[in-house]
């Protein structure tokens, strides 16, 4: 049956939003979440509310959508028990922006399924080329050598790399998928990416496993990689390249004979992908790679296997190109037991969404701090409790039974689920915001008409003017709160007070406003004003290890030394091993010098 006027232009209009949505989201950078997830949720809001044609789910889908929902809900509750309430309230707004991409990608469906797969194709194309000309032109700070901009994190810009490289087998026209995945592949050996490399490799390999046609994807493959890898080692010898903090001048010097090998290996893939063989050799040859590739594939993985057995829980892995030879899990080891210890003093209920970084100051072993446990099921028992992880896990389940089998989408959604095992992709939008939305490509069934429903639609806009607020409430905040700092900077206290206390009213579960308006009282020599405010800190956030340090350090300040040595010895028991645990020292050293 045909599409009507009013179905063609209405996917039309929601693929081009998406479109825009995810182009933003890859390219323009974590600092602008705000911008993109009011955007999403406004087009997803618009697409559910108005009388288009609905997407039709299986019943798995329909069970996969609620429990994703569901666990929105209880990452909301969780704000209540929550040891890090702001940061639940952010890993909360993360969840609705990415229903609100699975959500636009229902209304994409089978229809123009075929068409989101070559506009991804070429927004992915899009960003390995921009994140290629920031190092050939040293468009970066510098600070990190790993190639990680536009999106801010090498790890998760190797995962999108990746991810093309399924999609480039897929598309129809040889050229320009060879040129995707030799790009793809330089960018993800400039990143230093053991789990990129890993990925891509998985991606390339379990497509030639699910392919009856081997010989074009063994083709593409054969033609692209080996340059690729040539081209990324070469750029990986270059210090300006691959060392981190290198001088302006060394790093666009050698970013420019980076840039040359680039060109040259383009054009050496573009040469060979014009090759025509006849089919009575391609077979021959088909056959001749695999009984190459495949022995040193095994080889490879064994040795990799072998060693990162026996590695796995050094913890740390040395920076620079040699990284990708270790098997450290690079602390993941000890993080990821940290996580278990989370699980086992909530193990229902858990410590509140994104709250990690409560416990792991509790039960780490070092000084190297991080927010996330880098495995998301594991952040999700500690965070989220059995309930939180079984609501997600069930919603994952249902999701898997109910996808069509479209196999370039599903490569890019499994490569997502297996990246978030053993990284924090989940926090990048960029990441969660393609494997949404292409979820939502695969789960939806087809179309029915849609028909006018005003107390349907004022629902999804209510919802929807809830989600804008729950994202723009923390957002401004954040804003209020540099304008609080900036006039500090500046010497004009009353309007930092201002600043600040507007920032408290539409955060009030962060205590950053509260520590910018102590610092102010006490700037003024309001000694109980800027207590209070501490102390308010602490009962906000009765494990926030910063509240108490402050607190005590303005009550050692004006010569409280018993009250001050308390609160150190509470940041202590949060922290032991934290920057200002020696506070704990000078205060009992105050109380009883004798002792020192």
């Amino acid at each position: 049956m045909l599409a009507s006027p009013q179905m063609r232009g209405g996917g039309n209009g929601i693929f081009a939003a998406l479109t825009i949505l995810l182009a933003a989201a890859l390219l323009a950078g974590e600092g602008r979440f705000f911008w993109v997830g009011a955007g999403a949720v406004l087009a997803a809001a618009a697409a559910l509310a108005v009388a288009l044609p609905r997407p039709t789910l299986s019943p798995a889908g329909v069970v996969s959508g609620a429990l994703f929902c569901a666990f929105a809900l209880w990452v909301a509750a969780s704000v209540l028990w929550s040891a890090a309430p702001d940061r639940s309230w952010d890993f909360l707004n993360r969840m609705l922006v990415y229903l609100a991409f699975l959500a636009l990608g229902l209304f994409v469906g089978p229809r123009l399924e075929r068409r989101y797969e070559e506009v991804l194709a070429a927004l992915l194309g899009l960003l390995v080329g921009w994140a290629l000309v920031e190092k050939v032109f040293a468009l970066d700070d510098g600070r990190r050598a790993r190639l990680n901009e536009p999106i801010g994190y090498w790890n998760a810009l190797a995962l999108l790399a990746a991810s093309a490289v399924p999609l480039a087998l897929r598309l129809a026209r040889r050229l320009p998928a060879v040129l995707l995945v030799y790009g793809s592949v330089v960018a993800i050996v400039l990143t230093q990416s053991r789990g990129g490399l890993l990925l891509a490799a998985l991606a390339g390999a379990g497509w030639l496993a699910l392919e009856r046609g081997r010989y074009e994807p063994a083709f593409r493959l054969a033609v692209a990689v080996p340059p690729a890898l040539a081209v990324g080692g070469f750029g990986l010898t270059l210090d300006g390249v691959s060392v981190d903090q290198q001088p302006h001048s060394e790093r666009f010097a050698d970013g420019l004979w980076l840039g040359l090998a680039l060109l040259l290996g383009a054009a050496l893939v573009a040469g060979l992908a014009q090759l025509d063989v006849p089919e009575p050799s391609r077979r021959t040859a088909l056959r001749g790679a695999l009984a190459i590739v495949v022995p040193v594939v095994i080889v490879a993985v064994a040795v990799v296997g072998a060693r990162a057995a026996m590695n796995f829980s050094e913890p740390v892995t040395p920076e620079g190109p040699g990284r990708v030879f270790e098997g450290s899990s690079n602390n993941r080891a000890q993080w990821w037991q940290e996580a278990a210890h989370g699980f086992a003093d909530n193990p229902l209920a858990g410590n509140g969404a994104g709250a990690f970084q409560v416990t792991h100051r509790r039960y780490r072993e070092s000084n190297v701090e991080v927010r996330e446990p880098h495995s998301l099921p594991l952040q999700l028992l500690s965070e989220t409790g059995f309930v939180g992880f079984a609501l997600f896990a069930g919603a994952v389940v249902a999701a898997a039974l109910a996808v069509r089998r479209e196999r370039a989408l599903s490569f890019v959604v499994g490569l997502f689920a297996l990246g978030v095992l053993f990284d924090i992709h989940w926090d990048f939008t960029a990441a969660g915001a393609v494997a949404f939305a292409t979820l939502g490509v695969l789960l939806s069934h087809g179309d029915r008409p849609g028909g006018r429903a005003p107390l349907w639609a004022a629902g999804v806009l209510t919802l929807a003017l809830a989600a804008l607020y729950s994202l723009g409430a923390p957002w401004l905040a954040d804003r209020r709160l540099d304008d609080a700092y900036a006039a500090i900077a500046r010497g004009d206290l009353v309007t930092a007070a201002d600043e600040a206390q507007r920032a408290n009213s539409l955060d009030p579960v962060s205590v950053e406003p509260l520590f910018a308006l102590g610092f102010v009282e006490d700037a003024q020599g309001q000694f109980d004003r800027a207590r209070d405010y501490y102390a308010q800190a602490t009962e906000v956030q009765p494990e926030s290890r910063e509240a108490w340090f402050l607190l005590g350090k303005l009550e050692f300040d004006v010569q409280r030394y018993a009250d001050a040595y308390g609160r150190f010895n509470r940041m202590y028991a949060l922290d032991p091993h934290g920057p200002h645990v020696a506070w704990v020292k000078k205060a009992r050293c105050k109380i009883n010098p004798t002792g020192c």
